[in-house]
């Protein structure tokens, strides 16, 4: 494994585990951009990452229709590492093993406010959110420049930064 361990989450589990002094105050928040495995449970691995006594709402973004499966994010790795001579690492089995079979980038926000563990999964770009996203707009970009979009940006705010709708 690389520095991020077998399911890529090393660094970030150490990151959301030190995070909770500097989450105090009603203002705090912790932004991350990063690639998570099996998005759909991406909450609850936060949530596992954090001191048991910290409160947090959690929220995490996605572009639905970018999700990888370890088959196709191992074949896009193999064939970068073999431009570059490593090509002997196997990107897929560990993960596969390790019950991994997706991995998706993804804008995840943390903040103290309230009691409680809340939790908050939005895939950008489905149906549910069309009334915030342009088809014409996301579907020729890649998970990167699809949050850069204006329709991208609304949809940060309003689902991670300033939610209209209690915790």
């Amino acid at each position: 494994t690389i520095g991020g361990g077998v399911d890529g989450t090393d660094i970030l589990h150490r990151i959301v585990k030190g995070s909770d002094q500097y989450l105090e105050g009603d203002d705090a928040r912790l932004i991350l951009v990063t690639e998570l495995p099996n998005i759909e449970w991406s909450c609850s691995l936060i949530q596992s990452f954090l001191p048991i006594e910290v409160p947090a709402s959690i929220r995490i973004a996605y572009v639905g229709r970018d999700v990888e499966t370890i088959q196709q994010y191992s074949a896009v790795r193999q064939a970068e590492a073999s431009s570059n001579s490593d090509s002997s690492r196997d990107w897929g089995t560990a993960q596969l093993k390790s019950g991994i079979r997706n991995r998706a980038l993804a804008l995840v926000t943390l903040s103290s406010y309230g009691t409680g563990n809340k939790r908050h999964l939005h895939e950008y770009g489905s149906s549910s959110e069309v009334d915030l996203v342009s088809e014409n707009n996301i579907s020729s970009l890649d998970e990167e420049d699809a949050f850069l979009t204006r329709e991208g940006i609304e949809f940060t705010r309003s689902r991670l930064l300033y939610p209209s709708y209690p915790d």
